[in-house]
């Protein structure tokens, strides 16, 4: 361990030599152009991440709730989203699923006043998302 904290103080050191001597311009010009390049490294990263995986979240009950979500822009009730599945997903799956969707802002939820009987949850695709 000694000679690898040796050497960590000579790195420690190398950075402040280097700013003496271009001064303080050079250096925060230098750290200017490094962050822009990450940044550019970043976003390059993000897009192709978008075009490979278009708008999927990887979670494949969350992405058929979001597409038929799409379809639909006044919102899919808590009932169609079972029916999509044929009723053969547990409903924590769906919940699962569900709180996926709205964590990743693609739905929000809203109830919707029925004219008789109980209350319907809506959820429903959020308009940034939307197609």
């Amino acid at each position: 361990m000694g000679e690898v904290g040796a050497g960590a103080r000579d790195r420690r050191r190398r950075p402040q030599v280097v700013h003496e001597q271009r001064g303080h311009q050079g250096v925060r010009r230098r750290r200017l152009e490094h962050l822009d390049a990450g940044l550019a490294v970043w976003r390059y990263s993000a897009d192709s991440a978008a075009w490979i995986f278009g708008d999927s979240l990887g979670d494949p009950t969350a992405d058929e709730i979001w597409a038929a979500s799409k379809e639909r822009p006044a919102g899919v009730t808590r009932t169609e989203v079972s029916d999509m599945f044929s009723r053969n997903k547990k409903r924590r799956e769906i919940d699962r699923a569900l709180s996926v969707l709205e964590d990743a802002g693609r739905l929000r939820r809203d109830t919707r006043q029925a004219v008789r009987g109980r209350h319907a949850e809506v959820w429903i695709p959020v308009t940034a998302h939307a197609v």
